[in-house]
């Protein structure tokens, strides 16, 4: 998982790029994008349930807005994007990691930037077999990303 870019238009455009290998032979994922030009579709990280049904996560961005969350569902082979939410409050989000025991049970995990005062902060998901929603992750007292 991970992306592939070209440009379009001058500009560079981003586009979600997987392989899907079984018993050894590898061919190109048909992984969907969210549109816009030039779009930004970049996965970080996949977790399986079983090789019927996996996710991959990461970050998608339309230059008109900001930056969200991915989530990408492979289910009886068909890829597609599942919605999941953002912070209230948030600029942009990014998922970096998937985990995945059953298919109702996945937690993500990435970081967000708050609105207010631009700072990141832990993002958690959780699957529970219909919806994404959104886990309290607690910040760590004192760790900014701003070098304090």
């Amino acid at each position: 998982m991970g992306y592939t870019f070209d440009v379009v238009g001058g500009a560079f455009e981003f586009r979600t790029y997987g392989q899907h290998c079984v018993s050894g032979v590898c061919t190109r994922a048909n992984l969907p994008s969210r549109e816009g030009a030039p779009a930004t579709n970049i996965l970080y990280g996949i977790g399986a349930v079983s090789a019927n049904e996996l996710w991959t996560v990461g970050y998608s961005r339309d230059p008109r807005e900001p930056g969200i969350g991915l989530t990408i569902h492979y289910t009886n082979g068909t890829w597609r994007i599942v919605d999941s939410p953002n912070p209230p409050g948030a600029f942009s989000s990014s998922l970096k990691a998937v985990s995945a025991n059953s298919s109702t049970n996945a937690l993500a995990v990435g970081s967000y930037q708050d609105g207010s005062t631009l700072e990141e902060r832990p993002l958690a998901l959780g699957w529970d077999g219909a919806t994404w929603r959104l886990i309290t992750v607690p910040t760590a007292p004192g760790c900014t990303d701003r070098g304090d």
